[in-house]
C-alpha cells in the first residue's frame, strides 16, 4: 500500500523523529519523492477493485 511504502521511506536508515514537527516534515519530504506514475497505477488498481466489489460483491476481489 501507499502507506506501507511511505512508512518504509520515512524510517529508512533507522531515522527517528525528535518531535511531531520533524515527523510531519519528513513525511512531506518523502511523499514528494514518490514516482507519480506508480501512485497513479496504485490508485487505478484500487478503483478497479472497488468497481469489481460493487459489481460482483464484496468478496469477489479476495
Amino acid at each position: 500500500t501507499v502507506w506501507a511504502l511511505l512508512e518504509r521511506k520515512v524510517y529508512e536508515n533507522n531515522w527517528e523523529a525528535k518531535n511531531l514537527d520533524a515527523l510531519a516534515r519528513r513525511i512531506k519530504q518523502k511523499a514528494k519523492e514518490f514516482d507519480q506514475n506508480m501512485l497513479q497505477n496504485m490508485v487505478e488498481g484500487v478503483r478497479k477493485k472497488l468497481r469489481a466489489m460493487w459489481r460482483d460483491g464484496l468478496y469477489s476481489v479476495c
